[in-house]
């Protein structure tokens, strides 16, 4: 890959998408070294397109000292530590979230919160992943969007909303008084199915206008125009930025 930087040391993400992967390669102090590339093929099945996606982008010509993969899925449940079991991991899973067939599952433990992790992969793709890359580190988005909310929390004498919007992908969080309450994500492709989520949730928990805030991850294409139009309805709206590449 002729367009990163040399260097000796070079930890590459790789997030699964529906229909291909991103991914960037950072050096050992997490400076970058190849921003944020995607490549998307949505005329195959995830599968196929993941595969694809990797085999022609030229980061197998490339050795890497760490590699992560980042699952990009809506289905994923947080377990509590002090019930946490790995022996009752799928019974919990398929309770919860829905069936296990062809599927790996993973529990990813988030020291800070105090949680695990539970998601899913699929098998081929699992399968594939193994053999292309040494060691691969499987996790989930979610793990590291919580860690990095819990550690750059606002408010944290309120009730809060976290709201992190992507092309495809809605994630709502919610915090009471510094300590994580709920969250949850949604395939979403529409700003009017993204308001339809937030103000349901809103309503659901029993938010207040005056006393509560709802916070707008800033770095997406639709944060503004979903500023705009939530706003309306609930008051104390924000735009909160974080660095979300590194999510």
């Amino acid at each position: 890959m002729d367009y990163i930087v040399y260097n000796n040391h070079k930890d590459i993400s790789i997030r699964l998408l529906p229909n291909g992967v991103s991914f960037s390669v950072r050096d050992e102090k997490g400076t970058p070294l190849l921003p944020i590339q995607t490549i998307e093929n949505t005329k195959q099945p995830q599968y196929d397109s993941v595969k694809e996606a990797i085999l022609t982008s030229g980061l197998l010509d490339e050795n890497y000292t760490n590699t992560e993969i980042i699952a990009d899925t809506h289905l994923f449940t947080l377990i509590p530590e002090e019930i946490y079991e790995p022996d009752m991991l799928q019974p919990y899973y398929q309770n919860t979230v829905g069936k296990t067939e062809g599927k790996i599952l993973y529990a990813r433990h988030i020291e800070e919160l105090q949680l695990y992790n539970a998601f899913s992969l699929d098998e081929n793709i699992h399968d594939f992943l193994i053999r292309t890359f040494i060691n691969p580190d499987v996790t989930h988005y979610a793990s590291s969007l919580l860690k990095t909310l819990k550690a750059k929390l606002p408010d944290k004498d309120k009730n809060i909303m976290i709201v992190h919007y992507e092309v495809r992908l809605l994630t709502i969080v919610t915090f009471r008084y510094g300590t994580l309450h709920s969250a949850n994500a949604y395939v979403c492709d529409s700003l009017n199915n993204a308001l339809y989520f937030i103000l349901s949730g809103w309503k659901q928990f029993e938010y207040d206008q005056i006393k509560d805030h709802l916070y707008i991850l800033k770095g997406g294409i639709f944060q503004e125009e979903l500023l705009r139009e939530i706003s309306v309805y609930i008051k104390k709206t924000t735009l909160l930025l974080i660095n979300t590449e590194l999510l």
